[in-house]
């Protein structure tokens, strides 16, 4: 996916951060323990966090991530 194919976060060097959707089974595990991991990394933009499995598929088609970061159990 190129940069001209939707606005892309830059961090203050100029490059472009990675977009990604972070999806688990429930709200605990995606914004307590996933979130923080990818928040504090500036090469990172977390554009989405779907705590639903019956979510993801609808989310994905919209959202197009570039990365997609699933815990499952």
């Amino acid at each position: 996916m190129s940069e001209t194919d939707w606005n892309a976060p830059e961090r203050s060097t100029g490059e472009r951060k990675i977009q990604l959707m972070l999806a688990g089974p429930g709200s605990e595990m995606v914004i307590y323990q996933m979130s923080p991991v990818f928040t504090a990394d500036a090469r990172f933009n977390v554009s989405a966090m779907v705590p639903q499995w019956a979510d993801l598929e609808s989310r994905l088609q919209e959202l197009k991530p570039e990365l997609l970061i699933v815990q499952a159990e």
